[in-house]
């Protein structure tokens, strides 16, 4: 922790590099639009989203270059350091990506990773006599298991699979105009050369002529033969891309009508990119009142179907009766507006008391009675055990070597009088 009381945040390589990524989807919502320090970090993303592209046009060595001089000028203006080598090294990645392509294909990420596993192994090991040969001991294990499981020559592997009607998957392979003799059936997620894909992930499809993504979200995965993967998916709208969040926002076609898929190997990037749902006010009150009454009577319907699983049944009918109360509802709609309030209204930190008293200042206990029931628990929980373990050490001196027998009554006695 003492490396957060200076202001810095020690993390690997590839922790550092998601939180870059996605810092944007994070915190963009809290700071104000062309905020100084918020143009030196979508800087700093553009110049990362350019290095670690797999493929990069002509044009995007130059820009790249201009971003850099721009990311130092950032720098020197709102740190008031100066510039450190890493930042010298970047001025040259622009002739280096001209002479031997994207360095993506040459960095030494892959090397990191498998010198940390062995750091670990040296790390967890009591025996420091020829550690090199522990290593080396360790690691050979590790590669025997590798190629006993098979899984160095497995192309992709397969989660459980899921029961699919006989003629709905010869619709399916007719769609596809693919050989009927080949074996298709439906699994909750598939890893191909180390990409994991599940249900629900977004993939980027193509690009239109307008320069813009395609995106698609994952509805059901596929294994056609033994090496091939098929999505089932829903194409995504494009709307554009936030510069200020740093990322594309796109909406569901709600005009698509049919199934549509695509095979693993014909997606221009196999890496999946992840949606952030942002929920406004407006939009979370509009959806409570147009489709309040078609989730109860959904969950209603699930709850009186004898065809669904016992637990499927009850938890329907459960979450049936506590949304009919309307409290967990109302909570979504206005639980941000009472922590905006209580931001706006308080200077001190933000505690459970605290917490407590706003929700009945604001007169919003009427509206979650649960959760005023649950912060007054909350709030008379005792802080610490320091009384129990007191007790304890009360007891330790007491019933010592020289008083074995002493009886329950006179040693509870004693114990009260010394507490």
């Amino acid at each position: 922790m003492d490396h957060i009381d200076v202001g810095n945040l020690k993390q690997s390589a590839s922790e550092m590099l998601i939180l870059v990524r996605y810092s944007g989807l994070i915190i963009s919502d809290l700071i104000p639009i062309k905020e100084p320090v918020w143009v030196l970090y979508i800087t700093l993303r553009k110049v990362l989203d350019i290095m670690l592209s797999p493929a990069l046009e002509e044009g995007s060595i130059y820009l790249l270059k201009t971003l850099i001089a721009e990311l130092n000028n950032l720098y020197l203006k709102y740190s008031n350091n100066c510039l450190k080598p890493k930042f010298h090294f970047l001025v040259h990645y622009s002739s280096m990506i001209k002479k031997f392509g994207p360095v993506s294909h040459i960095w030494a990420m892959r090397y990191e990773a498998k010198h940390r596993i062995l750091k670990i192994c040296a790390r967890s090991s009591f025996n420091k006599r020829n550690l090199c040969l522990t290593l080396a001991i360790k690691h050979q294990l590790h590669f025997n298991a590798t190629f006993y499981k098979g899984r160095l020559c497995a192309t992709i592997d397969i989660g459980p699979r899921k029961i699919i009607n006989s003629i709905k998957c010869k619709k399916i392979i007719n769609e596809l105009n693919r050989d009927s003799k080949e074996i298709l059936f439906p699994v909750t997620w598939a890893t191909v050369k180390g990409t994991c894909y599940k249900i629900n992930n977004i993939l980027t499809q193509d690009i239109d002529d307008d320069n813009n993504f395609k995106f698609i979200s994952v509805k059901n995965i596929y294994v056609y033969g033994s090496d091939k993967i098929i999505f089932k998916y829903i194409p995504l709208i494009s709307i554009g891309f936030n510069e200020h969040v740093s990322a594309y926002e796109v909406r569901y076609d709600e005009l698509v009508v049919g199934s549509n898929f695509i095979f693993q190997n014909s997606i221009i990037s196999p890496m999946p990119n992840h949606i952030n749902i942002n929920p406004d006010e407006t939009s979370v009150c509009k959806s409570l009142k147009i489709e309040f009454k078609g989730v109860l009577n959904s969950l209603k319907s699930i709850a009186l179907n004898l065809d669904q699983k016992a637990g499927i049944r009850h938890e329907a009918g459960s979450m049936n009766k506590k949304i009919d109360k309307l409290e967990f509802s109302f909570m979504i709609a206005l639980w941000t507006l009472i922590l905006e309030k209580f931001d706006a209204t308080k200077e001190e930190k933000l505690s459970m008391h605290n917490l407590l008293e706003a929700l009945t200042i604001s007169k919003f206990n009427d509206l979650f009675p649960n959760v005023e029931i649950a912060l007054k628990l909350f709030v008379s929980i005792p802080c610490s055990n320091a009384s129990g373990e007191r007790s304890f050490s009360v007891l330790k001196r007491l019933k010592n070597y020289h008083r074995t027998s002493l009886s329950n009554e006179k040693m509870l006695a004693l114990a009260l009088m010394s507490i």
